[in-house]
């Protein structure tokens, strides 16, 4: 699943829920793509990835 987020404050919110009993796959970082993205697999198994729109 990919959530898509305006709000850089809102995105490390969402992540931190998720990840809690997951486990993270890349920390919530800067990429050339986006000023804030991140991907993780949450306790029951679904893969996140976590992205702040760069526009």
């Amino acid at each position: 699943m990919t959530l898509t987020y305006d709000d850089v404050e809102e995105a490390r919110t969402v992540f931190n829920r998720l990840a809690d009993g997951g486990s993270i796959g890349m920390e919530l970082q800067q990429t050339f793509w986006s000023p804030l993205y991140g991907s993780l697999t949450d306790r029951y198994g679904v893969e996140w990835q976590i992205s702040v729109d760069g526009a």
